[in-house]
């Protein structure tokens, strides 16, 4: 038997049970897929995310991402989560405080980049993680963000006019907004 340390963090969210949670699971390089898809399938959470030493230099960790049947790619809550979960367990704890650090993450995608920040004018366990993917391919996704207005509640003339409703490989939707406040005030029907 295996002992791992687990954690679940409320992504998306400015308290707890609230938000979407995650599932992180630190130092899981000895589990194998099967292992993986097993743990991910008892935590039965949309996102359960496996934190590893990287097979390269180029990352400081590496990551999987399963739901609670397949294994994800791209970016997603849970990369945010394993993010938060190592700041908590004492690794990488300064991230937020240094501007301008990246934290290099091993993905089955490539190389994707993290950078963190305090929230202004709040105290020092306020932060915001930004996630930087690597190259993903795009098509425009012909859905206005008129469709998207009411599902997240935000007024339609919040979204950027001048960048079309995008769609991954994988069928993640991508959608711009005029400014990061606008993103704030999002009150998503998550029914």
């Amino acid at each position: 038997m295996i002992e791992l340390d687990y954690t679940i963090i409320d992504v998306f969210a400015a308290q707890r049970f609230s938000g979407n949670p995650a599932a992180v699971v630190l130092g899981a390089d000895a589990l194998s897929v099967e292992q993986m898809q097993s743990a991910a399938r008892e935590f039965n959470l949309t996102e359960t995310t496996f934190v590893m030493n990287p097979s390269t230099p180029d990352a400081a960790i590496a990551i999987r991402v399963f739901s609670p049947t397949v294994e994800l790619h791209g970016g997603g809550h849970g990369i945010f989560a394993a993010v938060h979960g190592l700041i908590e367990s004492g690794r990488f704890v300064s991230l937020p405080e240094d501007r301008g650090t990246i934290l290099p993450v091993q993905t089955p995608d490539g190389i994707s980049t993290i950078r963190c920040e305090q929230m202004p004018m709040t105290d020092r366990e306020v932060f915001l993680i930004w996630l930087d993917l690597p190259n993903v391919a795009l098509r425009k996704k012909l859905m206005p963000p008129k469709t998207w207005s009411e599902f997240l509640g935000v007024p339609a003339d919040l979204f950027d006019p001048a960048l079309p409703t995008m769609q991954t490989h994988d069928n993640d939707v991508l959608l711009f907004f005029q400014s990061f406040s606008a993103i704030m005030q999002a009150q998503p029907d998550l029914k």
